[in-house]
């Protein structure tokens, strides 16, 4: 393109997966833990990894108390940093082809459509399977796996395996299990 070639080189904003969706449901806890504005303190206790709040974070770029509780909805997060991306990169010098730059999530229905057709013809191709033996990390408060990447601590943790031994209660129960007398207990 630099040389006059005409090529497509379009710019596309990562913005699946965990990462937005985390950063916005810390918002929400932080203002639940000290209040909406007001009770915010200027400098939130850090952590053993001397990590800021996410609040801290976004009034460190420069925002307001009012704006940051509109990242509790993370959409707003879609809608603000790609425009403010593409600024910073158009005044960094990158070429490329802005007209075609997206949002690489579902409420872009453009690249939605191309995820769920790759995903149907890989599926059809026998290329995607269920079950495969690999464990993934569940992150019961986002409610679906978390891959390694997308952890702020624990990366590199793996599912252990135990062993459990189930051993009998032989009688005579002790008194706490006396309504289970007669009855096979582990």
């Amino acid at each position: 393109r630099l040389r006059g070639a005409n090529v497509l080189l379009p710019f596309a904003f990562h913005c699946s997966g965990n990462s937005i969706k985390d950063s916005a449901d810390k918002i929400v806890r932080e203002s639940e833990e000290f209040g909406d504005i007001d009770g915010f303190p200027p400098q939130v206790a850090l952590s053993k990894v001397a990590a800021k709040s996410e609040w801290e974070i976004l009034r460190s770029q420069g925002f307001s108390d009012f704006e940051i509780i509109d990242f509790e909805d993370p959409y707003k997060w879609l809608m603000y940093f790609p425009p403010s991306a593409v600024e910073d990169l158009r005044d960094y010098g990158l070429g490329c082809d802005w007209r075609r730059s997206f949002v690489t999530t579902y409420i872009n229905p453009f690249f939605d459509a191309f995820v769920r057709w790759q995903m149907r013809k890989l599926k059809s191709m026998g290329k995607i399977v269920k079950g495969c033996g690999k464990y993934m990390i569940f992150s019961p408060q986002a409610g679906q796996p978390c891959p390694d990447h997308e952890r702020a601590t624990g990366k590199g943790v793996e599912p252990l395996e135990y062993t459990v031994i189930k051993m009998q209660v032989v009688e005579p129960f002790p008194p706490k299990l006396g309504p289970l007398e007669g009855k096979r207990v582990f």
